[in-house]
């Protein structure tokens, strides 16, 4: 075969790609053109609002901001929260038409910005020195940019951006982080900012096209997909640990999966004779009490016929019970305005079904064969939900009563990601309770 040949399928890729871009670009000018300058100030305020509450914006060093063409989001007020802030601003200097040509040069005030010069968009242009004569730093150069805010024409929730052609951006951060790669220096954060308009259910990529980290619209932050995969992988693990790492309630009481009530009630009374803090010694006592209360929480959850029988299929407990995690089983029907939080919910939704997979580890040498076979039963079917496209797509949707109370979700996230990780039992159940409708 020769190499024309074989590389027709992929130029032919490439060229269906550009004409996509082509009209997605025509299409959403068209969109934008018609959009009044008061929406778009109106959402480019609430786009500054969401970035400056990122812990990206929080904890960069530097930060790199476009100065905007009419109909994008405007970012005077994110300067302006830059320069407050003491972090290292720099801005876009184009000096040619090549896609190599765009430095992005340090800029020290507001003031400095107002003096540039415009160029023929009409856009602020950093002449190259200072009043002083002194050169510019230019982030190619040197460590401090660790963000980096994107315009764009739309972009999707991948992270995928479609920019206006010119590939200036894409040059800029191929070069940056090739710098940086070569000084030992993670790449910096990207960040796409995207009025409600500019966000398309997918941007036509080329193989060379980056995706960002996260796109910011008026209403949401948006993970792109690696970023979600990370975090999916790293809450599921920390669960499975959680989870493994915990104490089996029978094995507490000393008794079989197959015991009864009375067994169980001898087992207790024995085992709390021997750890009641006040039959044990001052030295002893705190290190007993600590075995007093796991044997009687244990005993209060397999006294209780309906949660033993919870917990002898699903392998968790906890002592607040089922119905403390009402808000947790609405977030995952309803689902959450931010997709950070979706993503969180969908964890919930997988991590499920991994639990009985744990359990039936942790318990391989004394489940019944027929809680094996509900373990096995339970994995599948949550697991084989939880990949449904249709199933993953609800997660997506905006829902209205979080929309209007903000508070609520993230309340919720901090339960699912905050103090609740410290407990095996409560993290495990807060997540099953989660997707207790599937």
């Amino acid at each position: 075969m020769s190499a024309s040949s074989s590389a027709a399928p992929s130029s032919s890729v490439e060229d269906m790609a550009a004409s996509l871009k082509k009209e997605l670009r025509r299409r959403i000018g068209a969109t934008l053109k018609a959009l009044p300058d008061a929406e778009v100030t109106e959402q480019s305020c609430l786009l500054t609002e969401k970035i400056c509450a990122l812990p990206e914006f929080a904890g960069a060093r530097g930060i790199s901001v476009y100065l905007e063409m009419p109909k994008e989001a405007a970012t005077p007020k994110l300067l302006e929260a830059a320069f407050a802030a003491d972090k290292k601003v720099f801005v876009p200097k184009i000096t040619g038409r090549s896609a190599e040509d765009l430095k992005m040069l340090q800029a020290t005030s507001m003031n400095d910005i107002r003096s540039f010069p415009k160029d023929k968009w009409q856009i602020p242009d950093p002449p190259l020195l200072f009043d002083t004569g002194a050169p510019r730093d230019d982030a190619v150069q040197g460590d401090d940019l660790e963000l980096v805010l994107l315009p764009g024409v739309a972009f999707d929730r991948r992270g995928g951006r479609l920019g206006h052609g010119k590939g200036y951006y894409d040059s800029f951060l191929r070069r940056l982080t090739e710098h940086y790669n070569a000084i030992g220096h993670p790449p910096p954060t990207t960040i796409g900012l995207c009025l409600s308009l500019q966000l398309v259910d997918q941007v036509p990529l080329a193989a060379h096209d980056k995706m960002l980290d996260l796109v910011v619209t008026p209403t949401e932050v948006i993970l792109n997909m690696m970023g979600k995969r990370v975090f999916l992988g790293a809450l599921c693990l920390l669960l499975c640990t959680a989870v493994a790492l915990g104490q089996d309630l029978y094995e507490l009481l000393g008794v079989s999966s197959s015991a009864t009530a009375s067994q169980m009630k001898r087992a207790y009374r024995k085992l709390s004779l021997k750890y009641h803090p006040d039959k044990q010694a001052e030295e002893n006592r705190e290190a007993m009490k600590e075995e007093f209360v796991k044997i009687t929480n244990a005993y209060r959850v397999l006294s209780d016929p309906e949660r033993r029988e919870k917990y002898d299929v699903y392998g968790i407990a906890d002592d607040q019970g089922f119905e403390n995690f009402d808000e947790a089983a609405r977030f995952a029907e309803d689902g959450v305005e931010d997709s950070l939080m979706n993503w969180v919910g969908l964890v919930a939704v997988l991590a499920v079904g991994i639990i009985p997979i744990v359990v039936m580890q942790r318990n391989r040498t004394k489940p019944l064969k027929k809680r094996r076979e509900a373990l096995r039963s339970l994995a599948k079917t949550r697991l084989t939900k939880a990949g449904d496209k249709s199933f993953t797509k609800t997660f997506t949707k905006t829902r209205k009563q979080y929309v209007d109370d903000p508070t609520r979700a993230r309340t919720l996230t901090g339960v699912l990601v905050g103090d609740a990780l410290l407990d095996a039992d409560s993290l495990a159940l807060l997540l099953l309770i989660a997707c207790r409708s599937l």
